[in-house]
C-alpha cells in the first residue's frame, strides 16, 4: 500500500472497527438487557441496557483527555494501537462474557467495567487518528483526507446495523437473544 493510501486507509480503518465495536452494542440493547438485566419488565432491562450504553459515551471525553497526551509524547501509532487493542480485548469479553443469570451481579458489574473500557478505547481512537491524519498530509489535502478519518466511524456504525439487520432476518430474532 503506498503511504498516502496507508494514511488514510488505516486511520480510516481503525475507525471504523472502533465505532462497529461500540455502536452494535446500541443494537443489541434489548438482547444485552435481557441477559444482563432480568425484570419483570421489559421496558426496565432495556432502560438499564440503554445506561450502560451511555457509561460508554461519559468515558469517550476521558479517552481523549488521556490518550492524546500520551500520543503526544510516546506516539500517535502506538496509542492507535493501544486504543484498537483495548476496543478488541473489551468486545470480545462482552462477546464471552456470561449472563447475569449464570454469573449473577458479577456479570453485570463485567459489562458495566468493559463499556467504560470501550468508550475510553473510542475517545482516544477517534480524536487521535484525525490528528494522525492531519499530520501525516499535506496542507492542501488535509481537509479531504481528515474526512475520509473521519467517516470511518461512520461507515462502522453502518455496517453495525447492517450486520445486525442481517443476522436478525436470516437467523430470525431469537437467535439475536
Amino acid at each position: 500500500m503506498p503511504p498516502t493510501q496507508a494514511r488514510t486507509t488505516l486511520p480510516l480503518l481503525g475507525n471504523l472497527l472502533e465505532w462497529y465495536d461500540f455502536a452494535i452494542y446500541g443494537y443489541l440493547a434489548q438482547a444485552l438487557g435481557d441477559a444482563f438485566f432480568p425484570s419483570k419488565s421489559n421496558s426496565a432491562a432495556l432502560l438499564s441496557s440503554f445506561a450502560v450504553f451511555a457509561v460508554g459515551f461519559l468515558m469517550r471525553p476521558i479517552g481523549s483527555l488521556v490518550l492524546g497526551p500520551l500520543a503526544d509524547l510516546y506516539g500517535r501509532r502506538r496509542m492507535l494501537l493501544l486504543s484498537l487493542t483495548l476496543m478488541g480485548g473489551s468486545s470480545l469479553l462482552i462477546g464471552l462474557l456470561p449472563t447475569r443469570l449464570q454469573w449473577g451481579e458479577t456479570a453485570t458489574v463485567l459489562l458495566v467495567l468493559l463499556r467504560m473500557v470501550q468508550g475510553f478505547s473510542v475517545g482516544g481512537e477517534y480524536t487521535g487518528s484525525i490528528a494522525f491524519t492531519a499530520e501525516l498530509t499535506s496542507a492542501s489535502r488535509r481537509g479531504l483526507m481528515c474526512s475520509f478519518t473521519s467517516s470511518g466511524a461512520q461507515i462502522g456504525i453502518a455496517l453495525a446495523s447492517l450486520v445486525v439487520a442481517g443476522c436478525s432476518a436470516l437467523l430470525g430474532e431469537q437467535a439475536l437473544m
